[in-house]
């Protein structure tokens, strides 16, 4: 807060307890937004490297 401010520190310290109170865990809708499920980034990666170790 002291580098921010009161009323910023304020704000920010309060979206940092929200996310750790799981304010932000809801349901997703990536796979109907998508048309495909959710891959991990470690699978994504994976991928890449396949693509360009096969080119």
């Amino acid at each position: 807060m002291a580098e921010l401010g009161e009323f910023k520190g304020t704000i920010i310290a309060g979206i940092y307890e929200g996310i750790r109170n799981g304010a932000a865990n809801n349901r997703s809708d990536f796979e109907a937004a998508a048309g495909r499920a959710h891959e991990s980034w470690e699978h994504y990666y994976e991928q890449l490297k396949s693509q360009v170790q096969g080119n």
